[in-house]
């Protein structure tokens, strides 16, 4: 028979329709049960992502969890509730750590800023701890005198590759939470991913991917989210970038002609950062177009 601590919590994890659940998720959601009891009852919720574990592996061998392979503390739900969309990989990554925002290709499948599948799984965290050190799903108050929830860079999620990404606190902008199967998962924003395309086009499936992806969200773009993510990320060339792309898609803001007048000409000043310079260039934004902007001129999607 299951203890009523057990009970509570499947409980909670069927409200949310979670399939997966971490020793730290344990915690906090037991926690919240925890200030609805007497205080003689509140004793029985753990209070550490280790204690949790102990009960999360004691119902492992009830049969109502299953653990993930090569992830410690990250486990299946497989009680009849959880049978119906099965585990998915976002799930999962949104289980290994606080700060974790799936993002780059990972994030451009998820807008639907393309229909590549990606091969790899893209993550993004700051190197230091800040305001996203509150999960997805949780709040602040949940974590009032908590320890802080372990930290896990599993090298692969149901047999596919992650790929971390880290960035300063500062680059970490641009991120949402999304919530399309119930339960909240942290993305960058479209805006944000395709900035990542233009400084990193490898980890977005290529500069072609890239420039399809803008071309794709040009009539659903916030540009004034965008001009302050390219002024917090401070990169003179994205400037470049970010400038010929909009006015290419016959977007305008008013930062543009003060970023065009400071572009500088040279070697970086590459519209693919990945790729050779190339000849062909933009007098106007003193940028090599060193990839095909068919996509972009033609509006493709």
């Amino acid at each position: 028979m299951r203890s009523n601590i057990v009970r509570d919590l499947l409980h909670r994890l069927a409200a949310d329709r979670r399939h997966v659940v971490s020793d730290w998720r344990a915690m906090i959601l037991l926690q919240r049960a925890a200030r609805t009891l007497e205080p003689s009852s509140r004793a029985q919720a753990p209070r550490t992502a280790a204690e949790a574990k102990r009960l999360l592996d004691r119902m492992v061998a009830a049969g109502d969890l299953r653990p993930l392979e090569h992830i410690v503390g990250v486990y299946e739900v497989i009680v009849p509730y959880a049978d119906v969309g099965g585990v998915g990989e976002l799930e999962v990554l949104m289980e290994t750590q606080p700060c974790v925002a799936a993002s780059h290709h990972t994030a451009m499948a998820f807008h639907d800023l393309t229909d590549d599948q990606p091969k790899v799984i893209h993550a993004t965290v700051p190197t230091e701890h800040g305001d996203f050190d509150v999960p997805p799903g949780t709040s602040p108050e949940d974590w009032a005198d908590m320890p802080r929830a372990p930290a896990r860079f599993p090298a692969e999620i149901l047999g596919r590759p992650v790929r971390w990404h880290r960035v300063q606190p500062q680059r970490f902008g641009g991120v949402g939470e999304y919530a399309p199967e119930g339960w909240s998962l942290r993305v960058t924003t479209p805006e944000r991913t395709l900035l990542d395309g233009l400084s990193d086009p490898e980890a977005c499936g290529g500069i072609g991917t890239v420039l399809r992806g803008w071309a794709k969200s040009r009539d659903l773009l916030d540009v004034n989210a965008l001009v302050q993510l390219v002024e917090q990320l401070d990169v003179g060339v994205l400037r470049q970038r970010v400038g010929f792309v909009l006015e290419t898609l016959a977007l305008t803001h008013e930062s543009f002609e003060r970023w065009r007048a400071g572009a500088k000409r040279g070697g970086s000043s590459r519209l693919c950062a990945s790729a050779p310079y190339a000849a062909t260039y933009s007098e106007r934004w003193s940028l090599s177009l060193n990839a095909p902007i068919d996509a972009l001129q033609r509006g493709e999607a």
